[in-house]
């Protein structure tokens, strides 16, 4: 059947089948013939396909990537895009390539082989893998061989397991490398060192900076260059030697130095400068104004414009040295002395020394500081100029005066006693006997818990306490006393006030006093006045002073006297 806008056709079910599409209009947009399982065609708008047999096959896509394909069923496969990717592959082999992008992939068996915008990849399976761009190369064979290049900070690395190794660095244009078990070469900007691993030992060393260069077969035969690898240098100041040890050495220069030696026994050198000769026994050097010295059996005996060293072994060394300033000369004095050690060593430093005497005796001194240690840490003594003075002698006591900070503690071990003064307060603690604290506010000492003395310096007063015994209280206005749990109190003018006085006794039942010259009994709590009387001041111990003569005067006892007649007088008159 067929109607417009859509399909028409025929066959004969199930190896012959045909039939046409149109569209809305009637118009004819595609075909499909089928003789199964030879031959089948389709026509589309989008695409052509025609199969012949079920192993060729070849399709046209149109569209926004038209290409044309072409399969022949296992053994090729290929494609053709106008500027797009061609593809051609088969069972061993794929080969695709862009001709506007410039690349292209190509496998043949386990290898492979890759071309980017960016970087080139080629492989052979899982055994070697190299990889090539604008910021890398790398190429490695597992499990022996890795070789790394960044070409952006311009370093290599290459290892082949077990006998090469290669690294080159950017700094200086470094460069190590090794060929184990036989020889390692180290390259610098202007230096190498390449040194044998293996018997026979071959070196081969060039410092440009050191202006030297060693060259040889250690020990039968080497040569030492000293001298004319740098530009100003002259032929003649090049130092060559020779030698093969312990055989001979010989060496000279055009400066009319000459060097030799035979069989070890001996090392001679000349030059214009002075001489040396070295025995296994004894030797000497010297330099006409600069250096001399030399050694016998035990002694060895060395000066210098710089630095002079004595030493006989095993009694005596002695080395001095100076360092030089900006200008050349020397500026401070460093040196050191042993003395069969550990008997004696000391060090002095310029401004600063120390010495040792059998590890038991110590001292250290600065300018303004000097501390000395005695069997450490049995004994200790440090006293810093106006500043501090610290010292012990364990285990017996403890004292460290910072004056600087106006601060000290003291220790007396045995006795259990600590006491830290400084400008707030000041504490002592005589364990469990006394206990002092003293500040801007309050004083307070306590004797064994039985004695209990408490001042105010804010208020002026102060409270003694004999608990269950004996009990004092003093304000600037009076004084009390008292005795035992109410058996009798006591209670005065203090100096300077009127005078006063006031007791009770028998848990305050019976009592009496003086106040202003007003006298009164005390009774059961009743206050009974008796006839007035004068009451003489209270009583004072005159505070002499730290320096005054305990003997009194003629003139003194003559004013105490007077005085006591007027308090008399008054007295009488009341």
């Amino acid at each position: 059947n067929g109607s417009e806008g859509g399909r028409r056709g025929g066959g004969f079910l199930p190896l012959v089948h045909h039939e046409r599409r149109f569209d809305s209009e009637g118009k004819a947009i595609g075909a499909t013939s089928v003789v199964f399982p030879l031959f089948l065609r389709d026509r589309r708008p989008e695409r052509d396909l025609d199969v012949w047999t079920p192993l060729i096959w070849r399709a046209q896509v149109r569209g926004d990537k038209p290409r044309n394909n072409l399969a022949v069923v296992p053994f090729y496969f290929g494609q053709r895009q106008a500027n797009g990717v061609d593809v051609d592959a088969s069972l061993f082999v794929f080969w695709s390539r862009d001709r506007t992008r410039q690349t292209h992939t190509l496998v043949v068996g386990p290898y492979y082989h890759r071309l980017t915008r960016k970087k080139l990849i080629s492989g052979l399976g899982p055994l070697a893998y190299w990889e090539d761009s604008d910021k890398r190369r790398m190429l490695v064979l597992p499990p022996l061989v890795v070789s790394l290049e960044d070409k952006v900070a311009r370093e290599r690395t290459t290892v082949a397991l077990p006998i090469w190794f290669d690294r080159v660095q950017r700094n200086d244009s470094r460069r190590v490398w090794m060929a184990f078990p036989f020889v390692v070469g180290v390259h610098g900007k202007h230096n190498f060192t390449k040194a044998g691993l293996a018997v026979p030992l071959f070196y081969d060393i060039h410092r440009l900076y050191k202006n030297f260069r060693f060259t040889g077969v250690v020990p039968f035969l080497f040569r030492y260059q000293k001298g004319g690898f740098q530009l100003e240098d002259k032929p003649e100041d090049r130092y060559t030697l020779w030698g093969s040890f312990p055989l001979f050495f010989y060496g000279k220069d055009g400066q009319r130095r000459r060097t030799h030696s035979a069989l070890g026994l001996y090392w001679a050198d000349r030059s214009p400068e002075g001489f040396k000769f070295y025995t296994l026994l004894a030797g000497a050097a010297q330099k006409p104004g600069k250096e001399l010295h030399w050694y016998a059996p035990l002694i060895y005996r060395k000066v210098t414009n710089e630095e002079h060293t004595t030493f006989v072994w095993p009694i005596f060394a002695y080395h001095k040295g100076f360092r030089k300033g900006k200008d050349g000369k020397p500026y401070k004095d460093i040196s050191t002395t042993w003395v069969l050690p550990p008997l004696y060593v000391g060090r002095h430093n310029e401004d600063r020394r120390w010495w040792q005497s059998t590890l038991l005796v110590w001292q250290f001194k600065r300018p303004h500081k000097v501390s000395t240690a005695v069997a450490p840490p049995i004994f200790f003594f440090q006293d810093s100029y106006q500043q501090r003075r610290l010292h012990w002698l364990l285990p017996l006591y403890l004292r460290d005066n910072n004056m600087g900070k106006g601060e000290a503690w003291t220790a007396v071990i045995p006795g259990l006693y600590v006491q830290h003064r400084n400008q707030k307060h000041n504490n002592a603690v005589q364990f469990p006997l006394l206990w002092h604290f003293r500040n801007d506010k309050r004083r307070v000492t306590i004797g064994g818990f039985l004695w209990y003395d408490i001042g105010s310096t804010r208020k002026q007063s102060r409270t003694q306490v004999v608990p269950l015994l004996y009990g004092r209280r003093q304000t600037p206005e009076k004084i009390g006393h008292l005795v035992g749990p109410g058996l009798a109190t006591w209670r005065r003018e203090a100096e300077g006030m009127p005078p006063a006085l006031h007791w009770r006794a028998l848990f305050w039942l019976v009592g009496g006093g003086n106040e202003e010259g007003e006298r009164y009994l005390w009774l059961f709590g009743a206050k009974i006045k008796l006839e007035p009387k004068a009451l003489a001041p209270r009583k004072t111990r005159k505070r002499r002073g730290k320096n005054e003569n305990p003997e009194s005067t003629p003139e003194s006892i003559g004013d105490e006297a007077a005085r006591n007649e007027a308090i008399e007088a008054a007295y009488l008159r009341l």
